[in-house]
């Protein structure tokens, strides 16, 4: 593994500088528990007409799933690359070479699969925004039917169900906005089994509360609200649901 990411990197870094020659590079290496995780380049500006701001680093190649601290590394190199561009006026192609292909990198290697090296997700991953137009009967799954967002079409506005497309870890939120004077009980079901409880308070004006979940879930299980007792909840997008894979 070790000899097939050096050789990665070092025929990448050969590549990009015959195309860019006032470039200059410095191999780098991630290892972790004996193995070589990952290999790569960082590569700067070697430029006399240009100002010294201008120097930036960049990593580029990731031949195995690294950890969250590398997305958040190429991100930043992302931004300051832009941000070195426009701050001191940067010859536009030095800079938008690696800002593009680093992006596409992040989108190939944004995180691992279960932890497993060599295994990535697409980055069209599922995640769902619906807000409720009327208010459910109680004892009823509320309908958020008004879908803003559905990436994968796991949410069904005709159930109200979210039905969960892999395992993985899960954010869900929600805000639910009662009428005036009118309290608003409901509850988070996980399948068919109540998870948590939310509760609007009863006031002279309209009220909110807002939820924020984050749960390991499998592949099949449901997520829902129902609405358990009080009064109305407002639609016309006030009151939301939302998710997505962590």
């Amino acid at each position: 593994m070790q000899g097939r990411s050096v050789m990665e990197a070092n025929e990448a870094n050969a590549s990009l500088l015959k195309r860019r020659p006032n470039f200059r590079s410095v191999s780098f290496y991630h290892s972790g528990e004996g193995n070589i995780h990952g290999a790569g380049m960082f590569w700067f500006f070697s430029d006399t007409n240009a100002p010294p701001q201008t120097a930036i680093a960049t990593l580029f190649i990731l031949v195995r799933p690294m950890k969250m601290f590398m997305k958040t590394c190429l991100l930043f190199v992302v931004v300051s690359a832009n941000l070195l561009g426009v701050l001191t006026g940067a010859v536009e192609d030095k800079r938008t070479c690696m800002s593009e292909d680093l992006l596409k990198l992040l989108m190939k290697t944004d995180r691992c699969c279960d932890g497993q090296p060599g295994k990535y997700v697409s980055a069209d991953r599922p995640a769902f925004l619906a807000y409720a137009k009327t208010s459910p009967k109680l004892g009823s799954v509320i309908l958020f039917e008004d879908v803003a967002t559905n990436i994968g079409k796991h949410y069904s506005p005709s159930t109200g169900v979210f039905t969960v497309p892999q395992n993985g870890l899960y954010y869900f939120g929600c805000m639910i906005m009662s009428s005036a004077k009118h309290l608003v009980y409901y509850r988070w079901f996980k399948n068919d089994t109540f998870f948590s409880n939310g509760w609007v308070a009863k006031t002279d004006h309209a009220n909110s509360q807002t939820q924020n979940i984050v749960l390991n879930m499998k592949k099949g299980e449901r997520m829902y609200i129902k609405l358990v007792s009080g009064g109305a909840i407002h639609g016309g997008r006030h009151s939301y649901i939302s998710g997505y894979l962590l």
